[in-house]
């Protein structure tokens, strides 16, 4: 059975001494196994359930969005500013491309949404929304090396990584065509 390694750095706490000098505690490398596939699937249905259960009241699964958004962008700014690691940044970066688009629309979409509302959203908006959030949770999942412009698969056990994995290195625009040529 493959395990799968999940290396990320988790803030697990801090403590301070008594001259006042702080320490974060922190776990760096977690060995996930089929509980790391669980966890994602779980996240995907989580998210876009804790958008769509709030169905029915004019301007509250927008309003949700715009909320929860919010936060994740300003998490990723968080994020960005208070590290070092270019690869933890671009990250981080990716996750606000995918959220910007969104807490743009939302918005935009909030004001017609608004009670009493002239538009309203339904499975569409809010499986849309849940699944953007989902994703933007979940990514981290390849490597892209600045110095060849390639993607290089990771060991999360996606069918995508798997097959960088295999055939090596590929550049988007390449890997998208293989893998359609593959289906």
């Amino acid at each position: 059975m493959e395990q799968y390694q999940v290396n990320m750095a988790v803030r697990i706490g801090a403590f301070c001494n008594v001259d006042g000098v702080c320490s974060e505690l922190t776990v760096s490398s977690v060995v996930a196994g089929w509980v790391y596939k669980l966890y994602m699937g779980l996240l995907a249905v989580f998210c876009t359930n804790s958008i769509n259960i709030h169905a029915g009241l004019n301007g509250l699964e927008v309003g949700q969005t715009v909320v929860i958004a919010s936060a994740i962008l300003i998490h990723n700014l968080m994020q960005i500013g208070a590290s070092s690691d270019p690869e933890y940044k671009q990250a981080h970066a990716f996750s606000i491309y995918l959220v910007q688009p969104l807490l743009a629309t939302s918005l935009a979409l909030l004001s017609y949404n608004w009670y009493p509302s002239s538009v309203f959203v339904g499975d569409t908006y809010t499986y849309f929304a849940g699944m953007t959030m989902a994703v933007v949770g979940i990514l981290g999942h390849y490597r892209f090396n600045p110095e060849t412009g390639l993607l290089t698969g990771t060991r999360d056990g996606t069918l995508i990584n798997f097959y960088l994995r295999m055939v090596g290195p590929k550049s988007e625009k390449t890997l998208c065509i293989h893998l359609l040529l593959v289906q």
